[in-house]
C-alpha cells in the first residue's frame, strides 16, 4: 500500500492534519504551492500534529523549488513543520570567500608619508 500526504501552501492558508493518537510516517509527502504563493525565507508552516507523537519518516519527500530559499522538513516529535531556509553557498564559493579574506589580511598596507 502506497500512502501519500499532499500538503498545499497558499498565500492565505495552508493544509493542516491533526491526529488525536500517534502517527507512524511512511509513504510520500508531496508539498505544492498554490495561487502563485512564494514563501519567504524565515517563514514556517506547521502542518501535521499528533497528540501521541510522530514516529518514522516519509519514504519520499517531494518539495517545490523556490526562487529564494528552500523548504526544509523539521520533526518536533509531536508536529511537523516546513521552514523556508536560505540556500547555502556551494562549498567552492565559501572557500573562495575565505581565501579572498585571507589574501586581504596578508597584503601589506601602504604607509602614507607627509612632508
Amino acid at each position: 500500500m502506497n500512502a501519500a500526504l499532499d500538503i498545499e501552501l497558499g498565500p492565505a492558508a495552508h493544509d493542516i492534519l491533526r491526529v488525536s493518537g500517534a502517527v507512524l510516517l511512511g509513504g510520500r509527502l508531496q508539498v505544492s504551492l498554490v495561487d502563485g504563493f512564494t514563501p519567504q525565507v524565515g517563514s514556517g508552516f506547521d502542518f501535521l500534529f499528533a497528540a501521541a507523537g510522530i514516529q518514522g519518516h516519509f519514504d519520499e519527500v517531494l518539495l517545490p523549488a523556490l526562487a529564494h530559499g528552500r523548504l526544509v522538513l523539521r520533526d518536533f516529535g509531536s508536529h511537523l513543520r516546513l521552514e523556508v531556509a536560505p540556500v547555502p553557498l556551494p562549498p567552492a564559493a565559501g572557500l573562495l570567500g575565505i581565501g579572498l579574506l585571507a589574501l586581504r589580511r596578508r597584503r601589506p598596507g601602504r604607509k602614507l608619508e607627509s612632508n
